[in-house]
């Protein structure tokens, strides 16, 4: 399937946050570690997307 540019950040982000939440879960980390590790989460996404559309 073609990726489309437009929407590859916001899926990445969806993604890397469902990923997040099933983590902190399994480890019941508290909800300001859940935040801090969903921002990582959503900023590491931001900075991948680019680098997946030009390859």
């Amino acid at each position: 399937m073609p990726i489309d540019e437009d929407k590859l950040p916001y899926t990445l982000k969806a993604l890397a946050c469902q990923q997040a939440d099933q983590l902190l879960t399994a480890l019941g980390l508290d909800y300001l570690d859940g935040q801090q590790v969903t921002r990582h989460a959503a900023a590491a996404a931001a900075c991948i997307a680019p680098e997946l559309v030009t390859t």
